[in-house]
């Protein structure tokens, strides 16, 4: 499709004649990005990231790319995510007020984009689809202090049957309960199992105690920045174990936390068909 307008256009009439410029980066990334596979903008603080995310959706609406419904946008936090759909919305109406640049097909009437946090647009997608991942729809959500009371109890009760060297962790109890908690989350951002984190820990100190102190010398003694740093590695195997029963325990009981929401929407995108 052709482009019939620039996003310094689109930017004029965000803020209706007022000869504020883009600069050339900014209008390249509006423009330039791709269409159909993924991009990459990197912006630092105060940039005007949110006033750019709001000029590349009224570039796609304009110029015909895309219909406001079709267009979605994720932010980390609920104020931004307010803010930003406040912005869009309301220079939506701008561009509608522009008899040139609106499409004749949306009429006076559209719809207006999902925007949302990160979270809150995966617990939608779990929920839509919780029986079929073999959970309850109305599954609970688990609060912090929720999350650390269930982990609490899985240690107690089960804790040396998982890994008879728990009781060898030179750790607080509280720190294990913490740590367990943070390793679940993070074992569920990447996708991975308990057991094949404690396979790679493993096979990581393995490896370093086999490695020489220089490329193909024969001094295996470790240097002391070595040692430090297996030392902060040996707990993690009986942690990443925990960590999975504290998952398998969470979805026997149908509880959910918010690290769940996420990794839960993307196998319900990966397994099941629309």
């Amino acid at each position: 499709m052709q482009v019939k307008f620039s996003a310094q256009q689109i930017y004029d009439v965000m803020h209706q004649g007022k000869g504020r410029k883009l600069t050339e980066w900014q209008a390249r990334a509006v423009e330039e990005a791709s269409l159909d596979s993924a991009s990459l903008v990197v912006a630092g603080a105060g940039s005007g990231k949110t006033e750019l995310m709001a000029v590349r959706v009224l570039w796609l609406v304009a110029n015909e790319f895309a219909l406001p419904e079709q267009i979605l946008g994720l932010t980390f936090t609920r104020k931004a995510a307010s803010e930003l759909s406040t912005r869009i919305y309301e220079n939506l109406l701008k561009l509608k007020a522009n008899e040139q640049m609106w499409p004749k097909e949306l009429g006076d009437d559209f719809t207006q984009p999902t925007i949302s946090t990160y979270n809150s647009y995966a617990n939608s997608i779990f929920r839509d689809n919780a029986v079929a991942l073999g959970y309850e729809a109305e599954a609970t959500l688990l609060s912090d202090a929720g999350a650390y009371q269930l982990a609490r109890e899985v240690i107690i009760r089960d804790g040396e049957k998982i890994d008879e060297r728990l009781g060898d962790l030179e750790l607080e109890f509280k720190t294990i309960i913490e740590a367990v908690v943070s390793l679940a989350a993070t074992m569920n951002d990447n996708l991975v199992s308990g057991e094949q984190v404690a396979q790679f820990t493993e096979n990581l100190i393995t490896r370093f105690a086999e490695l020489p102190k220089t490329s193909g010398g024969s001094d295996f003694e470790p240097f002391a920045y070595h040692v430090e740093f297996m030392q902060k590695l040996v707990n993690n195997p009986t942690l990443a174990k925990l960590a999975q029963h504290y998952r398998n325990e969470k979805k026997r009981l149908g509880y959910v936390d918010y690290s769940d929401q996420v990794v839960l929407a993307e196998q319900a995108a990966r397994e099941i068909e629309d």
